[in-house]
């Protein structure tokens, strides 16, 4: 009855008080050694009130207050004395339980679910506000138990091991079912008792229990001596399954206590030399506990979400391992240690018992594995704004072992893996067909030699992935059967995408039929008009983004195809009449009327200038399919070249609609950006410009040389030459002209030089400077001077990499520029008598004069001069003599 006490106790102060108070009778009770174990019943009910009181919100904060104020040792000593590897002097590892002993355990295995869950709600509430006492509590449970010297043991009661590994033996506990419930069914038919009897411990009836009054009517027509051995068999049944699911919550309440440490209390970890080596531990035995013949299937999917939960923060851990490395941390990668992670990771998945469930945790777990020993590159970044950096020298041995042996595990049972993947992949719920297709992705970065791929191929696992049917519109709906879909159609496509880095694997694609199939996809025309409704948003998305989440893959994929085939006529034809059937779609891509622009709307300019280009090395075809339409085309690009390129304005219209976005958006760059972008997402953003503006010169270069004897040059600009008089204001060109194309040459070179000027800068800055920089962005408030070293020689490396990448597209533009520029300046020199002027206007007038010659020479021969390379320049000033 003690557990009819709500929570509304008055925590009264006053010493006389307190021995009146009963909360404070029951803690004085569980205090006492040998209370759990005498009065199990007692013990439990007390736990349980305690765990009201915490998880009332009336009484949370007034109990924990009183127990601090008290007994501030109240929950030290439980996890010492209730939370031990022994029940009542009977040892998990050795005891093998009989229906006897049952209703003990089940009695103390509730005394430690009501401790686990109060226990996982104060170290949340303690996370913060009492910081040394959650270290303390954090290590009682996660140091070895041979190191804490509060308490002293017995030696019955030695473990060396950490107090959270060593309850998880409870798993282990065996169980001897008692005999089979045997009723007559002429006397009682199965149905009918299961149905008028039969009800469940939990919410997913799991547990069954018997209601044995219920079911002693139903056998009244019995003799009492068979009524009494059903009845009795039937109790035992109760205490049988109670005893499972006390042991199901139990474990319930273990994983709990687990996530507050994961995602609140992980940086209190203080006892160990890295925290990394408890979610090593704890994943090894999981893994150990999951692929046991004595594990209880019931437990799998418990187990399963944990595995996920410790891999994924290993994963993030990862980041920070960047810049805690110094040549002292010794042994980062415990590579042993990952590569049984592995080999237990894959030996679950292959359970022959195992469900589409407990495989899709199971899935996420691995790809999180391989996500974390993937190696580092100069590109990652971290949401967290750290100085994202790769392991240093030293360990590049243990990067090469680790890969190496993924490779090797992952060939030996990958042909079994693959086909059990691509099952669930191929039919299961929305949210597991999205985890298997993002495994697959990854896994096939491992299929060097094209196994995999043919597997996909032989059991006809590609046919059906390339045809089926999308039947939802993601753009109109946002219920979650969409939202699922959706996430479905990215991950298959980013997959397909993947095989098509290959050209064994494009070509495998395009024969499957890929473009075809994706050519007939309803809602690929379904662009919405909505600029309005562009922003930031945890929760939902507007309908623009869920169309570029649909859109963008693939268009990537177009790319990637014609990228690995870029020599097959065929592959050009298909997406040129892919695009002549979504003739709308593209004029409204390229027209880009949207008021906004976002880094979606730019990754899609992106991917179909990279698209245009790529096809325009089939100049006949091109023209052929295309006819009139690219003429609209390519005034389209131009018109582009001239938003982004030729006038700077747009920056002032990119806005960020996502948290990330919003994050960039409010951090400095390291050094300085060139046009003095002033945030990362701006300079995110110019970088997506700068490739656009390559494509579309790399376009026009086509067209403006072309190759075909069939093709002949196309005026692309005008010979409009009065805007250069006002240049440096870089006001709005309405037309394509030679004045819009100077001016993009005269921007190209300020930004190679102002590119070369950053990467001599960055080479010339002192240790002092770039250590000062370092320690002001980032969250950390000391570093080692060997950190130090490790961090400005990798700042250094990686901005002086970008930095070059920057110089060599702008070096390409200002070559191409340079061509396309003179090649139009031979022909407005002397205009042949009939020309096709194509989008110029014809204009009896249309003639660059000598005086024209030496105002284009006035702006852009002192630029030319400051620029570095010398032949380009002799080159250049060779074509205008």
């Amino acid at each position: 009855g003690i557990s009819k006490y709500s929570g509304r106790y008055s925590f009264v102060e006053s010493n006389e008080a307190r021995r009146e108070n009963p909360l404070n009778s029951i803690i004085y009770l569980l205090q006492l050694p040998y209370f759990p174990n005498k009065y199990p019943h007692l013990a439990e009910k007390c736990y349980e009130l305690i765990y009201k009181l915490y998880s009332d919100s009336s009484s949370t904060s007034h109990a924990r207050r009183y127990f601090a104020s008290h007994h501030s040792r109240f929950f030290s000593e439980q996890i010492t004395r209730c939370l031990s590897n022994n029940m009542g002097g009977m040892n998990f590892n050795e005891l093998k339980f009989v229906h006897e002993k049952l209703p003990l355990v089940t009695k103390q295995l509730k005394q430690r679910v009501w401790l686990l869950k109060t226990l996982s709600i104060e170290l949340y509430c303690s996370s913060e506000s009492s910081k040394s006492y959650n270290q303390e509590l954090l290590s009682l449970l996660y140091d070895s138990i041979e190191t804490n010297q509060n308490y002293m043991m017995n030696e019955d009661q030695q473990d060396h091991r950490m107090k959270m590994l060593a309850l998880t033996d409870t798993l282990d506990i065996t169980l001897v079912e008692p005999p089979r419930l045997n009723i007559n069914p002429s006397i009682a038919p199965r149905a009918k008792w299961e149905s008028e009897c039969v009800s469940f411990l939990d919410d997913m009836s799991i547990f069954p229990t018997i209601n044995l009054k219920k079911l002693s009517k139903i056998l009244k027509a019995m003799s009492e001596v068979e009524l009494k051995k059903i009845l009795k068999t039937a109790s035992e049944w109760n205490t049988y399954f109670e005893t499972c699911y006390t042991l199901y919550d139990y474990f319930g309440a273990w994983k709990q206590s687990l996530e507050v440490m994961v995602y609140k209390c992980f940086d209190n970890l203080q006892f160990r030399q890295k925290h990394e080596d408890v979610l090593y531990e704890l994943i090894t035995v999981l893994l150990d506990k999951l692929n046991s013949e004595t594990t209880r299937r019931k437990f799998l999917i418990h187990i399963s979400k944990a595995i996920v939960m410790l891999l994924n923060k290993l994963k993030e851990q990862n980041f920070y391992q960047f810049i805690n490395f110094t040549e002292a941390s010794g042994q980062y990668l415990p590579v042993d240690q990952l590569l049984s992670i592995l080999r237990k990771l894959i030996n679950g998945i292959m359970r022959p018992d195992s469900s589409q469930q407990m495989r899709g945790y199971l899935f996420a777990a691995l790809l999180n594995y391989l996500q974390f020993t993937r190696r580092p590159t100069i590109s990652d970044r971290n949401y967290g704004g750290n100085m994202n950096l790769w392991h240093a020298g030293e360990i590049e041995s243990q990067w090469e072992k680790l890969l190496e042996g993924n490779r090797t595990l992952l060939s030996m049972n990958g042909d079994t893996l693959v086909n059990k993947i691509a099952s669930d992949a191929s039919d299961s719920i929305p949210l597991w067909r999205s985890v298997a297709f993002s495994l697959l992705d990854s896994l096939m970065k491992f299929d060097t030699n094209g196994r995999w791929l043919t597997l996909l191929l032989r059991k006809g696992f590609l046919k059906y992935f390339i045809e089926e049917d999308i039947k939802e519109d993601f753009v109109k709906n946002e219920n979650i059967e969409v939202v699922g879909a959706l996430f479905v159609h990215q991950t298959k496509l980013s997959m397909l995408i993947q095989i098509a880095h290959s050209p064994a694997g494009a070509r495998e694609l395009i024969d499957s039929g890929v473009i075809e199939k994706l050519n007939n996809w309803r809602y690929i025309d379904h662009m919405p008009d909505d600029s309005d409704s562009h922003y930031i948003t945890t929760e939902s998305t507007s309908p623009s983004e869920r169309y570029y989440q649909f859109i963008l893959p693939m268009l990537t994929l177009f790319s990637m195809l014609l990228e690995s085939q870029p020599n097959n006529i065929e592959v050009s034809a298909q997406v040129l009449n892919f695009m002549s059937n979504h003739n709308d779609l593209f004029v409204t891509i390229l027209g880009d009327k949207s008021q906004i622009i976002t880094l979606s709307s730019l990754q899609q300019l992106f991917l179909t200038t990279s698209i245009f280009y790529s096809i325009a090395r089939h100049e006949d075809l091109i023209r052929q399919i295309m006819s009139v339409r690219l003429k609209s085309y390519q005034r389209s690009m131009l018109n582009l070249l001239v938003k982004y390129c030729v006038n700077e304005s747009w920056i002032t219209r990119l806005n960020p609609i996502s948290p990330y976005e919003e994050y960039l958006n409010n951090q400095s760059p390291l050094f300085k950006s060139a046009h003095d972008l002033q945030t990362e997402f701006k300079v995110l953003a110019a970088s997506k410009v700068r490739e656009i503006g390559k494509n579309i010169i790399a376009y026009l270069r086509i067209f403006t040389f072309p190759v075909s004897p069939q093709s002949e040059f196309e005026v692309l600009f005008s010979p409009a030459l009065s805007t250069l008089e006002i240049s440096n204001n870089r006001e709005e060109i309405l037309s394509p002209s030679l004045a819009g194309l100077i001016k993009y040459l005269l921007s190209c070179i300020n930004s190679f030089n102002e590119n070369d000027k950053k990467e001599k800068d960055i080479e010339a800055i002192s240790q002092y400077d770039l250590e000062e920089m370092i320690t002001q962005r980032d969250y950390r408030t000391y570093f080692s001077p060997s950190e130090k070293d490790t961090i400005c020689r990798k700042i250094k490396s990686e901005h002086k990499t970008g930095t070059a990448i920057a110089k060599d597209t702008y070096y390409f533009l200002i070559e191409n520029i340079l061509a396309i520029l003179c090649r139009h300046i031979d022909y407005y020199i002397s205009p042949p008598e009939i020309e096709e002027f194509g989008y110029v206007e014809k204009n009896e007038s249309a003639q660059i004069k000598g005086n024209d010659i030496t105002k284009i020479l006035k702006y852009i021969k002192e630029p030319l001069s400051k620029f570095e390379d010398s032949q380009l320049i002799e080159r250049l000033l060779q074509r205008f003599e």
